[in-house]
């Protein structure tokens, strides 16, 4: 009896760590050749240097057919972050900061400045298409007292970056390349 309640226990403490953990979705190899089934999301991702103590920023996804989160880790090594993805319809929402065993410990909705109205921007990617989804810059800091992470900026730079993008992965330049802004090259 006692067994099977420690059990019970252990699998529930499992179960809840793996809702609240941000699984680590590997950037795109410069090297990847697309399929064509192939679905990416690009965005230039600026990591500006601050103690951090191991803890990370991310921007926050949600895939609204799933129902999933998706979370794109800024990289300072890698700015230019590309990352394969599931067809279907998303939403920017905002970012998560994350601590170095992934663990979420805070998640943040984008709101206009000076108002507490949160805003998503749905977009959809489809097969075969790469989708530009912004150039950001953030940070993740720790203190003496608190944690902090945040997005600094956020802008649509998407000509420049899919320049950037086709020159990182030029197996990728046939893809068709889309903006959650609706822009079109």
């Amino acid at each position: 009896m006692l067994r099977t309640k420690l059990s019970q226990i252990f699998m529930a403490g499992i179960a809840l760590l793996a809702v609240s953990c941000a699984h680590l979705i590997p950037p795109v190899s410069t090297t990847f050749i697309p399929d064509g089934k192939t679905t990416v999301l690009y965005a230039r991702m600026n990591l500006e240097d601050r103690i951090s103590m191991g803890n990370r920023v991310a921007l926050w996804l949600e895939n609204t057919d799933l129902k999933e989160p998706v979370y794109i880790y800024f990289d300072k090594s890698q700015p230019l972050y590309a990352i394969t993805a599931a067809p279907g319809h998303y939403r920017l929402m905002g970012l998560a900061g994350i601590d170095m065993t992934h663990r979420i410990l805070d998640r943040s909705l984008f709101r206009e400045k000076g108002s507490k109205e949160r805003y998503f921007i749905p977009f959809e990617a489809r097969t075969n298409t790469a989708v530009y989804i912004g150039d950001f810059t953030g940070c993740a800091k720790v203190n003496l007292v608190a944690e902090e992470w945040k997005i600094k900026s956020a802008t649509n730079n998407f000509a420049h970056t899919t320049a950037d993008f086709r020159q990182a992965y030029p197996n990728l330049a046939s893809l068709e390349t889309v903006s959650i802004f609706g822009v079109r090259p």
